[in-house]
């Protein structure tokens, strides 16, 4: 990629967590963005289709961050992997707090979800096909990330964290049991 367009990239990237951090993202215009990245609305628009497409690019961006954080997607199914999720997500929370906040914290929780179950059919797509495996999944994921939400100030202690993987070992007992799963 050119050096200029990964310069105004980060440019617009900078200005929209500025503004970000101070505004919901339905009160973000494209002027002044570009007024704060020294761009012109045409130039965003070589780059964005529109405020949701950048908000959406960098949230996928920070989930795909979190993912690439784990080691092997079967530990996904484990504690540690909820540990390492965990781990990958506070190491990025400030970012989390900007892209997630306001009505956005759903849409995180449905991105986020739908990746690490696509995570994982990588690794076993016979798991795809099966509806009592995917209910199961969905179950624990979604479970999961909401519990890890509703305690997230707390969750920025490792003793929290850990209660929850605890908790999350023995309803994941019931999952790695029934998909037959070595970990």
């Amino acid at each position: 990629m050119d050096l200029r367009v990964k310069k105004t990239r980060k440019s617009i990237k900078d200005a929209f967590l500025e503004l970000r951090s101070r505004k919901s993202l339905d009160k973000i215009t494209i002027t002044e963005l570009a007024k704060l990245a020294v761009i012109s609305k045409a130039t965003f628009y070589l780059h964005y289709k529109d405020i949701y497409d950048l908000s959406e690019q960098l949230e996928d961006v920070f989930i795909t961050n979190c993912l690439n954080a784990i080691s092997r997607p079967e530990i996904l199914l484990t504690p540690k992997g909820f540990l390492q999720l965990a781990e990958a997500f506070f190491s990025q929370d400030k970012l989390f707090e900007i892209l997630f906040s306001d009505t956005r914290s759903d849409v995180f929780i449905n991105k986020y979800g739908k990746k690490i179950k696509e995570f994982i059919y990588q690794s076993y797509p016979e798991f795809k096909n099966n509806l009592d495996i995917d209910i199961l999944l969905s179950f624990t994921i979604y479970g999961a990330l909401q519990t890890f939400l509703e305690y997230y100030e707390f969750g920025k202690n490792n003793q929290v964290n850990n209660r929850i993987a605890n908790i999350l070992e023995h309803s994941l007992l019931e999952l790695t049991d029934y998909i037959h799963v070595e970990l």
